[in-house]
C-alpha cells in the first residue's frame, strides 16, 4: 500500500509539473530503481503499477529479470564491456553507455534501446562521454555520428546525464 501511494503521488506531481511546462501529462515514464531490494518488493513495486524496474548490476538483476519477466527491465548503473551480452540478453533499456566500442558490441548483442550518457558537470568522478567531446561529435564526420550510422540492431534513444550535487532547479535544467 506504502508503495502504490507513494507512486500515486510522485504521478500526480509528474503530470501536474508536465503541464505547466506545456507537454503531456503522459510522456514519461517512472523507473523504480529496485537495486539492495529484495524480488517481494520488486514484485510489489509492479503491483503497484510500476512497469518499469532498473538495477544497477547485471549480477544482482538476473534472479529479479528471471522472477518478474514482466516488468520492463532498465539497467541504470555503469556497464563494463565484458557484461554486455548478459545485460542485453536481460534489460530493455540500457542506460549509461559511455563509450563508442561498448556501443557498438551492444549492437552487436543485439541490445533493444540505449541511451549515451554524457558527463554534462566535467567532474572526474562521473562517467560518460565528455561533453566537449560530444558537441564536436555531432557533425557529419564524427566518429560518433559513424558509429551511429553502423548501428543495425540498437535504437540509441536519448541521452543520461546527471547534474552535480547539490545543483539548484535552473543549473540542473
Amino acid at each position: 500500500d506504502e508503495i502504490r501511494a507513494r507512486h500515486e503521488a510522485l504521478l500526480t506531481r509528474l503530470r501536474a509539473a508536465a503541464e505547466r511546462a506545456g507537454r503531456s501529462p503522459d510522456a514519461f515514464r517512472v523507473v523504480a530503481v529496485t537495486k539492495t531490494w529484495p524480488v517481494e518488493v520488486c514484485r510489489a513495486a509492479l503491483d503497484a503499477g510500476l512497469q518499469h524496474l532498473g538495477e544497477n548490476r547485471v549480477q544482482e538483476a538476473e534472479p529479479k529479470i528471471e522472477a518478474l519477466p514482466d516488468a520492463e527491465w532498465h539497467l541504470v548503473g555503469r556497464l563494463q564491456s565484458n557484461k554486455a551480452r548478459r545485460a542485453a540478453r536481460h534489460f530493455r533499456w540500457i542506460h549509461a553507455v559511455d563509450s563508442l566500442p561498448l556501443l557498438a558490441r551492444l549492437d552487436r548483442e543485439a541490445a533493444e534501446r540505449t541511451l549515451l550518457e554524457v558527463n554534462v558537470t566535467g567532474e572526474e568522478q562521473k562517467a560518460g562521454f565528455d561533453l566537449t567531446w560530444f558537441f564536436a561529435q555531432t557533425s557529419d564526420d564524427g566518429d560518433l555520428v559513424a558509429t551511429l550510422r553502423e548501428l543495425q540492431q540498437t535504437r540509441v534513444v536519448g541521452l543520461m546525464t546527471m547534474a552535480r550535487e547539490g545543483a539548484d532547479e535552473v543549473e540542473a535544467r
